[in-house]
């Protein structure tokens, strides 16, 4: 690639390119490069594209070409628990990577670190892939206890410089919107050309976030071909085999969460549930029966919203008590809600 391109440096007459390894010579790389490198801060990247379009072995080629150290087995996660994890892991303490279990021993990590900082080396670009990062990071539950750590995280990976792949099937709108402003570029799949054994992708930088229609300004790279298409060679046979070996194991040790999860959700609800009392409810609505009656057009109702402030109750039990209370003056019988 020849002049300048949209990182705003002409690497052909600032000297810049004789910096690069050859390794980093490719124009994804190149970005990332300017990233990490001379602008000296973090690079996070969204992959997206048809399901099967070859998103993650990308993501992978990537992780291989730009960082050395890169690890299929540690490095591609499919929760945020390992991606919190695996951040700490580009901190060494000692020359040994560092671990959230490390600090559970450490009453005050501030003094800690005061006293050893100079035993503190950083990973300078590291690259972390989040397989599957719709569902690690999806729009409905972007707000769970992990995810919030996660949102936290992220404003402080600056200083650590990492190169962080975030893997989303169709496009970045099945992840966060949260997430998706923090992201400075996105590849997005074409195609697999499977005779010329090469991953066809375009890349786009953000330039920011468009308000009014709640989506990122995107900019187009410049790319190897015509058309600005990147044209990325596959990865070897052993390698992909390599990959399909863990993320089978990874992704159904993720399903058995989720079922656990879902299993224990729905118990908590049938607990819940099995120690409510409506008849109990009724009674003490009864008691204060004068506070809780409202004049509504020419007619006693109960007031459902004070009952609700003032017994902390849900608005349908509420409903079955009053209909309780209701229906045994009419009848003169005794019914229970189950």
């Amino acid at each position: 690639m020849n002049g300048s391109d949209l990182t705003g440096v002409d690497w052909d007459n600032d000297g810049v390119e004789d910096t690069i390894p050859k390794r980093w010579n490719r124009p994804i790389l190149r970005n990332i490069y300017y990233r990490i490198y001379i602008k000296r801060t973090n690079c996070m990247i969204g992959a997206t594209g048809p399901v099967g379009s070859g998103k993650s072995l990308l993501s992978i080629v990537i992780g291989i070409e730009f960082c050395p150290s890169f690890d299929i087995e540690k490095d591609v996660v499919y929760s945020i628990k390992d991606l919190i994890d695996r951040t700490f892991a580009s901190v060494k303490y000692q020359n040994e990577p560092l671990s959230t279990e490390f600090f559970k021993d450490i009453d005050d990590p501030e003094m800690w670190l005061k006293k050893n900082v100079d035993n503190i080396t950083f990973n300078i670009g590291k690259v972390i892939i989040v397989d599957e990062a719709g569902e690690a990071a999806g729009v409905r539950d972007f707000f769970s206890v992990s995810n919030k750590i996660l949102l936290k995280t992220i404003q402080m990976w600056r200083f650590l410089r990492l190169v962080t792949i975030f893997v989303v099937p169709v496009d970045m709108r099945l992840a966060d919107t949260t997430l998706s402003k923090f992201l400075d570029m996105e590849i997005v799949m074409h195609r697999v050309d499977r005779k010329n054994k090469e991953s066809v992708c375009r890349t786009y930088l953000y330039r920011g976030w468009n308000k009014r229609k709640n989506q990122p300004y995107r900019q187009l790279t410049i790319g190897c071909r015509e058309g600005g298409a990147h044209h990325i060679p596959f990865l070897p046979v052993d390698v992909v085999k390599q990959y399909e070996t863990i993320a089978q194991t990874k992704k159904l040790l993720a399903m058995i969460n989720h079922a656990k999860t879902f299993t224990e959700a729905e118990e908590k609800v049938d607990r819940r549930r099995s120690t409510i009392n409506i008849e109990d409810i009724a009674k003490k609505i009864e008691e204060t029966e004068s506070t809780f009656r409202k004049t509504r057009a020419g007619k006693d109702a109960w007031n459902v919203p004070l009952i609700q402030t003032i017994l902390k109750v849900p608005p349908s039990q509420i409903r079955q008590a009053c209909a309780l209370i209701d229906y045994k003056r009419l009848t003169g019988t005794s019914v229970r809600f189950e």
